[in-house]
């Protein structure tokens, strides 16, 4: 989807790429237009030039998150698969998704109701969406390749509702889908 962008309505001169505006998202002008601007990922000022001042950095930050938050609902995205009536959940992200959805068949197989919540965004985190699935699941394994970091996420969301389990592996190789399906097998 194509979504046009608002035009500056300031001379060249006045233009800055990266001004305060009520959403969040400053006009851009087109490139050969006259309007000059920076395209950095550094912390950068208002006309898009590099900076460490802490001012700076702070308004850039701060319009960053103010967009963030805004736009919350366009920028969460996840799948879901064989959740309908599952009372384990997988949550697994990226190639451990892929793996999971490996193990959650062959566990299937064998009778059990699990599903995977794979988040295709995770920052923001999808809370409202964690949230509503764990007042109907028993016990979410969170599979991450390192030593935990989205579990916390988890388990402050899901609190009371659900159990969580933790299933790491940060040694340099990938999960085995009878890795997780023996995670699987233990909470059952």
């Amino acid at each position: 989807e194509i979504i046009n962008r608002i035009k500056p309505s300031v001379p060249p001169e006045w233009y800055k790429p990266y001004d305060e505006t009520s959403d969040g998202v400053p006009p851009m002008a087109n490139f050969g237009e006259g309007y000059r601007y920076n395209i950095t990922g550094l912390t950068h000022d208002r006309m898009g030039f590099p900076t460490l001042r802490a001012d700076e950095t702070k308004e850039l930050i701060s319009r960053l998150m103010k967009k963030t938050t805004y736009f919350k609902s366009d920028i969460i995205m996840m799948e879901e698969f064989m959740l309908r009536d599952a009372e384990i959940m997988v949550f697994a992200y990226g190639s451990v998704a892929r793996v999971a959805m490996a193990a959650i068949r062959m566990a299937r197989e064998r009778g059990i109701k699990v599903g995977l919540l794979k988040p295709l965004t995770v920052w923001p985190f999808p809370k409202i969406q964690v949230e509503r699935l764990s007042k109907k699941i028993n016990t979410v394994i969170v599979a991450e390749l390192n030593a935990g970091q989205m579990v916390y996420e988890v388990e402050r969301v899901v609190k009371k509702d659900s159990r969580v389990e933790r299933l790491n592996r940060y040694d340099g190789e990938l999960f085995t889908p009878g890795e997780i399906l023996d995670k699987i097998m233990e909470v059952v």
